[in-house]
């Protein structure tokens, strides 16, 4: 079995059991932002960073089957005609 996981913006395929280790991991991660704040008036821009503990991103793990993952090689990278 394979699985789906979301990290940022993208999506890789890996073994299921390898997907499960990486997701733990996280788990006891803690979560980071850079805000970006526009410049008004008199002060200039800047940007904060906060840091706070991890929300559940169970969500981001998805099961896919062997024969959809072999489709979907053979489809290979997607292009726009």
């Amino acid at each position: 079995m394979k699985a789906k996981i979301r990290l940022g913006h993208r999506e890789y395929i890996l073994p299921a059991e390898d997907a499960l280790k990486i997701m733990e991991i996280l788990e006891g991660a803690m979560r980071f932002e850079e805000k970006y704040h526009r410049s008004e008036g008199d002060q200039e821009a800047y940007y904060t960073y906060h840091v706070w503990e991890s929300d559940k991103i169970g969500e981001s793990l998805e099961l896919i089957s062997e024969n959809t993952h072999r489709v979907a090689k053979l489809a290979g990278k997607y292009t726009e005609e």
